[in-house]
């Protein structure tokens, strides 16, 4: 066997033993359930847990020519040709600030900037009715500038503009945009969920595969010649 083929050999043979025993991590939706279990019922656990969103979020500010704007320090903005720019990627981590009700729903205010410590500068996502998922719901504002958010689907930037939901109680509205095909576009929050490391199986043969062991050759009883 090569040298090469050797270290590629032991290459796959640490890469096994690392996701055997430290495990993975996946993201997943943030739905009521898992909410009223690990956030809602600890103000010091709620505190240690780090949300993400599901699209791509962009609020975009439109400043008017006459200027007369202040940008408040908690709010990380950059300016071009009379618009700000807010931009919050998939993997920019969310912390929750603070837990309200809103139409007998959960309503979280996330700060995603280490310097925003209060609900004007954080986002506020409201549970959804079958409590799936918490959905954008408000964005910081900046007066007297107009806004207008968006999210990144699938390549494509989508305008996103307060509506409702399907409901059957009383109707909150949230920041959403139609789809064909695919139904409503909404931003969610997210989770990571540490899967417990499993034990992997492995064999590693120098890059080669196993040969089969010969099998002996079938003796038939009773025949003539083993009668003699």
């Amino acid at each position: 066997m090569t040298v090469r083929r050797r270290s590629s050999s032991l290459l796959v043979l640490a890469a096994l033993l690392i996701l055997g025993a430290v495990g993975c991590s996946h993201r997943i939706v943030l739905d009521r359930r898992r909410f009223d279990g690990e956030i809602a019922a600890s103000d010091a656990n709620a505190s240690k847990i780090r949300v993400y969103v599901s699209k791509r979020l962009k609020v975009t500010y439109k400043i008017p020519r006459n200027g007369g704007v202040v940008v408040d320090t908690d709010i990380h903005l950059s300016g071009r040709r009379q618009l700000l720019h807010r931009i919050v990627g998939r993997n920019t981590r969310g912390k929750l600030i603070a837990v309200e009700q809103r139409a007998g729903r959960p309503l979280v205010h996330v700060a995603f900037d280490d310097r925003c410590s209060a609900r004007r500068c954080a986002f506020a996502f409201v549970a959804s009715e079958d409590g799936a998922r918490f959905s954008l719901a408000e964005v910081p504002e900046l007066p007297p500038a107009t806004l207008a958010v968006s999210a990144r689907d699938r390549g494509l930037t989508r305008g996103l503009r307060p509506g409702y939901l399907h409901h059957l109680g009383e109707p909150v509205q949230v920041y959403r945009a139609a789809r064909r095909r695919r139904g409503l576009l909404t931003v969610d929050l997210e989770v990571i969920e540490h899967v417990p490391p499993r034990r992997v199986r492995f064999r590693i043969e120098d890059g080669a595969r196993p040969e089969r062991p010969e099998t002996p050759p079938r003796r038939v009883i009773g025949r003539a010649e083993d009668q003699e």
